[in-house]
């Protein structure tokens, strides 16, 4: 004997009930609904739901980063805006370099965010790096330290330094690049970033 005949004998003794059949049928279909309801609820909207990852298409992760002034710099405040993330260690010549491409671009295009953070942890690679950028590279965007790596970790993706995210305005990963940009890679990147 089936498991539908089993249940229909149980509740009509024997006699055939629409009723109770149509009411099985809904509790079982409206059990099933509620199920998958719950599981894809967070597929509603897209840029909401997104995983947050570094990978290209997933939201970039959030962080907030002390200056080398001590002042504290959120990501998320930059939410709308297109950001620039670089990556970059004061003992990398290669960073360095793009440190300065960056710079240069900051100016070609005033409305993206350009942020660097400097991989370095102890106080006197700090100094150093600090110096190296307001003294002799003299670099006008904002350069944070990342002090306990978590925020290093999160982005990383390979082993090669520098690494540069490209976030657009709507927080996703539109790019990631590791090892020197050059000036055209970086521009055409940026470019591809404000029109995608």
């Amino acid at each position: 004997m089936s498991i539908v005949k089993m249940i229909l004998f149980a509740f009509s003794k024997g006699k055939f009930h629409a009723v109770y059949l149509a009411a099985l049928f809904f509790l079982f279909g409206f059990l099933i609904a509620t199920v998958l309801f719950k599981n894809n609820s967070g597929l509603i909207s897209g840029a909401e739901t997104s995983k947050v990852g570094n990978e290209i298409g997933n939201q970039a992760p959030l962080f907030t980063l002390a200056d080398f002034n001590g002042n504290q710099v959120s990501l998320s405040s930059f939410q709308g805006k297109p950001v620039v993330i670089a990556f970059w260690d004061s003992s990398c010549y290669g960073c360095l370099e793009e440190l300065l491409v960056l710079n240069k671009l900051q100016q070609d295009f005033p409305q993206v965010v350009f942020l660097g953070i400097n991989i370095n942890s102890p106080l006197e690679n700090t100094k150093r790096a600090k110096s190296i950028i307001e003294n002799n590279l003299k670099i006008t965007f904002a350069q944070l330290e990342d002090i306990d790596g978590r925020t290093t970790d999160m982005y990383k993706f390979g082993n090669q330094i520098p690494i540069t995210f490209f976030r657009d305005k709507n927080g996703l990963v539109a790019n990631r690049l590791s090892g020197q940009l050059t000036e055209d890679i970086a521009r055409n990147t940026i470019q591809e970033l404000l029109n995608p």
